[in-house]
């Protein structure tokens, strides 16, 4: 018995195994030997990264950053059983999200939606190689805020290959408007 492990296999290299079994008699050589091979299958190791601004201000644009990287061996495909798909998710105040940045991603709906939670199922528009990378862009206008309110992203990726190494295939990131009093401050106590 011989074991491969599936991690060999998914680097894209083959296994041949040639056996062959002989007698002390003379026998008939012919059918004494075997060659298997094995075939790679196709595999990916995926990952996702969510990068949020640096700071939400009221009333100004800003810009989630979603990046699928794929370190191989194989390729996602575009279309079939190997396909790239995204899903991001947005939380926030209501008409946060102005814009969707998805160059080279087909994703179910280009216009935001007008609730506070809102979700892009996507799948790539060309294949990702090994190796290569494909940015998702998020922008929001924090509007309607009315103090410490959480903007967050999270994004996951799949194909439909075999994933390598899945710990890395969902992330998020999240940033908070600070707070706007419409009050000034109490004066300072003096006893």
């Amino acid at each position: 018995v011989v074991t491969v492990p599936a991690s060999y296999l998914a680097t894209g290299r083959s296994v041949a195994l040639t056996t062959s079994i002989s007698t002390e008699t003379n026998d008939d050589a012919t059918d004494n030997n075997d060659t298997v091979s094995l075939q790679p299958e196709p595999a990916n190791d995926l990952s996702v990264a969510v990068t949020a601004p640096k700071a939400l201000v009221r009333d100004v644009a800003a810009t989630f950053r979603v990046l699928v990287a794929n370190a191989g061996p194989s390729a996602s495909a575009a279309v079939g059983p190997g396909a790239l798909r995204l899903h991001v998710g947005f939380s926030g105040s209501p008409g946060a999200v102005a814009g969707l940045g998805d160059v080279g991603w087909q994703c179910d709906s280009k216009a935001p939606l007008a609730g506070e939670r809102s979700a892009w199922e996507c799948r790539s528009n060309t294949a990702l190689a090994s190796g290569g990378e494909r940015e998702f862009t998020l922008t929001v206008v924090p509007r309607f805020v009315d103090g410490n309110d959480v903007f967050a992203v999270t994004a996951s990726v799949s194909s439909g290959l075999t994933e390598i190494a899945p710990g890395n295939n969902a992330a998020g990131a999240a940033r908070t408007v600070p707070g706007y009093s419409i009050y000034p401050p109490p004066p300072p106590r003096l006893d």
